[in-house]
Protein backbone atom coordinates (compact mmCIF):
# COMPACT_ATOMS: atom_id res chain seq x y z
CA UNK A 1 0.00 0.00 0.00
CA UNK A 2 1.31 3.74 -0.90
CA UNK A 3 1.89 5.49 2.12
CA UNK A 4 1.24 9.62 1.65
CA UNK A 5 2.59 12.68 3.69
CA UNK A 6 1.34 14.30 6.39
CA UNK A 7 -0.07 17.13 4.07
CA UNK A 8 -1.54 15.01 1.73
CA UNK A 9 -3.67 13.24 4.51
CA UNK A 10 -4.35 16.78 6.10
CA UNK A 11 -5.76 17.94 2.50
CA UNK A 12 -7.65 14.28 1.45
CA UNK A 13 -9.34 14.52 5.71
CA UNK A 14 -10.71 18.19 4.77
CA UNK A 15 -12.15 17.49 1.75
CA UNK A 16 -13.16 13.65 2.97
CA UNK A 17 -15.62 15.23 5.03
CA UNK A 18 -18.09 12.75 5.10
CA UNK A 19 -21.82 13.90 3.32
CA UNK A 20 -19.85 16.95 1.92
CA UNK A 21 -21.68 17.94 -1.65
CA UNK A 22 -19.57 18.34 -5.02
CA UNK A 23 -20.36 18.83 -8.32
CA UNK A 24 -20.08 15.93 -11.34
CA UNK A 25 -16.11 16.78 -13.67
CA UNK A 26 -17.15 18.33 -16.99
CA UNK A 27 -16.00 15.28 -18.56
CA UNK A 28 -18.64 13.00 -16.82
CA UNK A 29 -22.22 12.46 -17.79
CA UNK A 30 -24.86 15.66 -17.34
CA UNK A 31 -26.19 15.99 -13.95
CA UNK A 32 -29.25 15.52 -15.68
CA UNK A 33 -28.19 12.00 -17.28
CA UNK A 34 -30.48 9.10 -15.94
CA UNK A 35 -33.49 11.46 -14.27
CA UNK A 36 -36.91 10.93 -15.40
CA UNK A 37 -38.59 14.03 -16.86
CA UNK A 38 -40.80 14.49 -13.95
CA UNK A 39 -37.36 14.41 -11.54
CA UNK A 40 -35.77 17.24 -14.18
CA UNK A 41 -39.07 19.64 -13.55
CA UNK A 42 -38.74 19.14 -10.02
CA UNK A 43 -35.34 20.39 -10.18
CA UNK A 44 -33.40 16.43 -8.42
CA UNK A 45 -30.23 16.90 -9.98
CA UNK A 46 -27.37 14.18 -9.59
CA UNK A 47 -24.36 15.61 -7.69
CA UNK A 48 -21.27 13.64 -5.71
CA UNK A 49 -21.00 12.68 -1.68
CA UNK A 50 -17.52 12.36 -0.01
CA UNK A 51 -17.72 8.99 1.53
CA UNK A 52 -14.99 9.73 4.16
CA UNK A 53 -12.50 7.18 2.62
CA UNK A 54 -8.85 8.34 0.82
CA UNK A 55 -7.88 5.27 -0.88
CA UNK A 56 -6.36 4.13 -4.76
CA UNK A 57 -9.29 3.47 -6.68
CA UNK A 58 -10.68 0.27 -8.51
CA UNK A 59 -11.94 1.29 -12.39
CA UNK A 60 -15.86 2.74 -12.33
CA UNK A 61 -14.91 4.57 -8.67
CA UNK A 62 -16.03 8.22 -8.20
CA UNK A 63 -13.35 10.24 -6.80
CA UNK A 64 -13.10 13.90 -5.85
CA UNK A 65 -10.17 15.66 -8.17
CA UNK A 66 -8.98 19.37 -8.65
CA UNK A 67 -8.45 22.40 -7.27
CA UNK A 68 -12.21 23.33 -7.20
CA UNK A 69 -13.15 19.54 -6.50
CA UNK A 70 -15.56 18.02 -8.75
CA UNK A 71 -16.45 14.05 -9.24
CA UNK A 72 -15.09 11.97 -11.76
CA UNK A 73 -15.16 7.99 -12.19
CA UNK A 74 -12.11 5.99 -12.63
CA UNK A 75 -11.51 5.25 -16.05
CA UNK A 76 -9.27 2.18 -14.62
CA UNK A 77 -7.49 1.33 -11.56
CA UNK A 78 -6.02 4.03 -9.98
CA UNK A 79 -2.39 3.34 -8.07
CA UNK A 80 -2.83 7.19 -6.33
CA UNK A 81 -5.01 7.96 -3.35
CA UNK A 82 -8.36 9.97 -4.16
CA UNK A 83 -11.52 10.89 -1.87
CA UNK A 84 -14.10 8.21 -2.72
CA UNK A 85 -17.12 9.91 -3.65
CA UNK A 86 -20.94 8.32 -4.55
CA UNK A 87 -23.90 9.45 -6.68
CA UNK A 88 -26.72 10.86 -5.33
CA UNK A 89 -29.90 12.97 -6.32
CA UNK A 90 -30.29 16.05 -4.81
CA UNK A 91 -33.47 18.66 -5.01
CA UNK A 92 -31.91 22.28 -4.80
CA UNK A 93 -34.44 24.75 -3.71
CA UNK A 94 -34.50 28.70 -4.10
CA UNK A 95 -35.94 31.00 -1.83
CA UNK A 96 -36.03 34.45 -1.87
CA UNK A 97 -35.83 36.63 1.39
CA UNK A 98 -37.55 40.48 0.44
CA UNK A 99 -35.55 43.00 2.14
CA UNK A 100 -37.66 46.22 2.76
CA UNK A 101 -35.00 49.24 2.59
Amino acid sequence: MEKFDASQKRSAKALARKGTLFPLGESTFSCLHGLSQKERQAGIRKMARATGEYRPLKKGEWYLSGAKPEAYKAPNDLSQAHVVAEIVKVKKETRFIVLKG
